[in-house]
């Protein structure tokens, strides 16, 4: 199965929340590839429950402590990455749909989606503006969030 996530990672440092948790912990980057590494691994968006074993033995991977761990894994929960019951927000969307597209050919398809609307509110004919475009409102809202995560 292709990872989204992993193809974003290139990117997720002009991302203003990881931008902000960087400059709370150089650590943030690393951890968060962890944290989709270890739920990529199991398949899941959840986050395993981890003995505390576990964890040190994370932190001692990452090259870190287990309390600066713990407080960059806080922080993802306080930026909405991660929910309070350690799932990964968005998880299973961004693993099932790969559009295999690069952001700017995301952004060039929503501009000729709003382009065929407008001309089709402008110049359509009667029949024409009944039948109407096909919905793409989930299409549009999917690619904007594509975008905004890898931003």
């Amino acid at each position: 199965m292709h990872c989204e996530w992993y193809k974003n990672s290139n990117t997720q440092m002009h991302d203003p929340d990881m931008e902000f948790l960087q400059s709370k912990d150089s650590a943030t980057c690393a951890v968060w590839e962890w944290v989709k590494g270890e739920c990529h691994r199991r398949k899941g968006d959840r986050m395993p429950q981890m003995s505390l074993d576990e964890l040190e033995v994370a932190a001692r991977r990452l090259g870190i402590e287990l309390d600066r761990l713990r407080n960059i894994l806080n922080s993802f929960v306080e930026v909405g990455w991660v929910t309070g019951d350690k799932r990964v927000r968005s998880w299973r969307r961004w693993q099932n749909r790969s559009s295999g597209k690069s952001i700017w050919e995301m952004k060039q398809q929503i501009e000729m989606i709003e382009e065929a609307r407008s001309k089709l509110r402008e110049w359509g004919s009667d029949e024409e503006k009944k039948k109407g475009l096909p919905k793409l409102r989930n299409r549009v809202s999917e690619l904007k969030e594509r975008i905004m995560w890898a931003n």
